[in-house]
């Protein structure tokens, strides 16, 4: 432990050790105890091995200013919150009572991830009302999973340069992530990726999701609603589309302002949206469109989220259809 000063892993890399010392000669410790190494032991020397050079060495001085991460979870989703932005996930299942500090200690860390940009190159304050959340990301634990999210997280913010200073218990009505944290998104559903690839193929390859999130997105580049980890922007709207091939599958509220969005990029793009003649856009859409696909009965092509809610089975008789727009090259120059 002396070393953790200059070798920043030394702390989760030695878990596995102290716990083999500790559980090998209870109840009476004793130096001459002979004692198994075992396998996670002999893992974390490798790590050890491979990584000291990479890990060798931490800056004397950083920033003195902490920023603060709000972060909780429900048994539906999680939350995150950084001077007053958002970020927002859900679980692709019910989390049970019984595992509500592993969902907090496991938000906590797709709260960095999702805050990574702007918490790169500081010291960050996690601020949690779960107590047994708040030891198992600054302490660790000796269940296993106590000790994955630790070696998770660690091993997260030295790759990125994100220094966590402590860990604070707070009341949860003085949480701001507990809003986000049960938060609802009716428009999680989806194209299932059978439909996706076989537009893909004829039309790809898609470079961009712009109406996605972690846990739906269709290519590896996405725009999210909130933030969550991996999303390049949030708001698809505030992003020049022009230069990418996009996907995008919007709530239906949306499509005026996607199609209205996509031909002041002049952005190449297939919209999967109803078919829907009678709307103001279709005639539009029609001139434009380089192409139009109808597609099979939602039912065997759209995917439920975690909220269940699927918004083109409200109506049996809709038909989806995806539209090709081929943005024309720039005249300029």
């Amino acid at each position: 432990m002396a070393i953790r000063r200059a070798f920043a892993p030394a702390k989760v890399s030695t878990l596995e050790l102290y716990q083999m010392i500790d559980t090998w000669n209870r109840p009476k410790w004793s130096w001459n105890e002979r004692v198994l190494i075992t396998q996670a032991a002999k893992d974390d020397a490798q790590w050890v091995l491979e990584n000291f050079q990479r890990f060798n060495g931490r800056p004397a001085w950083k920033p003195s200013r902490l920023k603060v991460l709000y972060v909780d979870a429900s048994t539906t989703g999680w939350g995150a919150q950084h001077e007053g932005e958002e970020a927002v996930g859900h679980w692709d299942y019910p989390i049970q009572p019984g595992q509500i500090t592993w969902a907090e200690a496991e938000a906590t860390l797709l709260g960095l991830e999702s805050f990574k940009n702007v918490l790169q190159g500081n010291y960050v304050s996690i601020r949690i009302d779960n107590v047994g959340a708040q030891v198992t990301i600054f302490k660790g634990g000796r269940q296993p999973w106590q000790k994955q999210i630790l070696r998770r997280l660690h091993t997260f913010c030295l790759e990125n340069d994100i220094w966590i200073f402590n860990a604070e218990h707070i009341p949860t009505d003085q949480n701001p992530a507990d809003s986000p944290s049960r938060r609802v998104d009716l428009d999680d559903w989806s194209i299932r990726r059978e439909m996706f690839l076989e537009l893909d193929a004829d039309w790809g390859p898609h470079t961009i999701d712009r109406l996605a999130d972690l846990r739906n997105a269709q290519t590896s580049r996405f725009n999210s609603r909130w933030r969550c980890p991996g999303t390049e922007a949030v708001d698809c709207f505030t992003e020049d589309w022009k230069g990418d091939n996009n996907w995008a599958v919007p709530p239906f509220a949306l499509i005026p302002r996607v199609v209205q969005h996509i031909l002041e990029c002049n952005a190449t793009t297939t919209l999967v949206v109803p078919f829907w003649q009678g709307q103001p856009w279709w005639p539009l859409v029609l001139q434009v469109a380089s192409d139009v696909v109808s597609l099979p009965p939602p039912t065997e092509i759209c995917l439920a989220g975690p909220s269940g809610h699927v918004e083109p089975l409200r109506n049996p008789q809709w038909q989806l259809v995806a539209i090709r727009f081929v943005g024309q090259p720039s005249t300029e120059g």
